[in-house]
């Protein structure tokens, strides 16, 4: 079988199970009643239970650097996915994985003579068929949110998710990397062949596939769930056995966040910014004395600011509590990011080389965070120095600015 042809005639098998394997212990369960975040082992829950019903009422997410297995034994398929990422099933649809944001790799379960795979899923309000050769070493799928504002609606008005990225536009790319593969949308007759070594890109708010210029593949597309090189299976085993000693997510958040092992601590982060927790990510920002904390909430909040249509009034609200008025308006300015437009501007370029004087640890953070992302530069500037290396830094960024004729990036 072609996978590439045969999706024009197959069907996706209907999987009757889902099952899902958590052999870190980190993934975590949201509750739609009661809108809290549990330890998914602390269900009721055994090896070969069939997960289908608990996902269409619970939302389920796995936190960077760790991992879940997927697998839907009657379709023939099996899936790790990745962390960050959140997913879940819906009652219309409760044997297809719905992804809010993240990634996940796609292969065969178990072997057999070749066959064409077919697996469903859905992203950003549109439901997907994937088709792949038996013998492929994976197709991997990851779901983020288009650079473009986001829709002022959800598709999705369930209150129960509201505060979670479900049904918002989303941009789902394919990557084939170890073989052929095909995509097909629900309200599309159209197949979509996607030859090895190379990559599909699907805004879901649009007709047709985007055009793209690059078929570069990121590591993880080939590595899948093996640890990366940044942080090892020892440092990974640490971590899940110090989160099961934790009752409370929370509670594993607020004690490791402040571990002195800094990548630790910016990992334990990204727990907060899986479940949308802007209260805690607004605390960690202005609280913490890490670097790598106070970035990894940066990207936190910046992601609620930019996936949902109340982001900027929810990370208002958590911060209004904790800063002046002087200072609220250039952190939820500098959370939203600075855009290289506005970086046009001789003000908003002193505004922000400005801001690195701020009194204010966090404040200093996130314009530096900004001023690297726009120059690629730190000028040796961090924003916990004290403030002689601080002054000298800042030095150095203004004397960019004069040699740009006000500007960070020359014209």
């Amino acid at each position: 079988d072609n996978p590439v042809n045969a999706a024009a005639n197959a069907d996706v098998v209907r999987s009757e199970r889902l099952h899902v394997t958590d052999s870190w212990g980190t993934m975590v369960i949201g509750d739609s009643a009661t809108q809290t975040w549990h330890w998914a082992s602390s269900l009721d829950h055994v090896a070969g239970d069939d997960w289908t019903k608990r996902l269409t009422t619970h939302v389920a997410g796995i936190a960077e650097p760790f991992s879940v297995r997927l697998d839907a034994p009657d379709s023939g398929w099996t899936a790790d996915v990745l962390g960050s990422t959140l997913f879940r099933c819906t009652p219309d649809a409760p044997h297809v994985p719905e992804i809010a944001d993240g990634r996940i790799l796609f292969r065969a379960s178990g072997p057999g003579e070749r066959r064409t795979i077919t697996a469903g899923f859905s992203a950003g309000g549109s439901v997907f068929r994937l088709s792949f050769g038996s013998d492929s070493q994976g197709i991997a799928v990851q779901v983020a949110p288009p650079d473009s504002a986001i829709a002022a609606e959800s598709a999705d008005e369930s209150a129960a998710f509201r505060e979670l990225p479900f049904g918002f536009p989303a941009v789902v790319t394919v990557y084939a990397g170890s073989a052929d593969a095909s995509l097909q949308r629900n309200t599309d007759e159209e197949i979509h062949t996607i030859p090895r070594g190379s990559l599909l890109r699907w805004t879901t708010s649009s007709d047709a596939p985007d055009a793209v210029d690059s078929s570069v593949m990121p590591e993880w597309v080939f590595h899948g769930a093996q640890p990366t090189a940044e942080v090892t299976s020892e440092m990974m085993r640490d971590m899940a056995d110090r989160l099961s000693t934790f009752e409370s997510v929370s509670g594993a958040v607020l004690e490791l966040s402040a571990d002195r092992n800094a990548q630790v601590a910016a990992y334990a982060v990204r727990l907060p910014a899986l479940t949308r927790n802007t209260e805690e990510l607004s605390a960690l920002l202005l609280q913490s004395e890490t670097e790598a904390v106070r970035r990894e909430a940066i990207r936190g909040l910046r992601q609620i600011i930019r996936q949902l249509p109340d982001g900027r009034r929810r990370i208002t609200s958590a911060l209004e509590k904790r800063l002046s008025e002087a200072e609220l308006e250039p952190t939820v300015f500098m959370l939203e990011g600075v855009s290289r437009i506005a970086a046009e501007d001789p003000q908003t370029c002193a505004d922000l080389v400005g801001l690195l004087d701020s009194k204010r640890t966090a404040i200093r953070e996130l314009a530096i965070f900004n001023l690297e992302e726009l120059t690629g530069e730190r000028h040796g500037y961090f924003a916990g120095d004290d403030s002689g290396r601080r002054d000298a830094a800042v030095r150095r960024w203004k004397r960019t600015l004069d040699r740009n004729d006000g500007l960070l990036l020359p014209r």
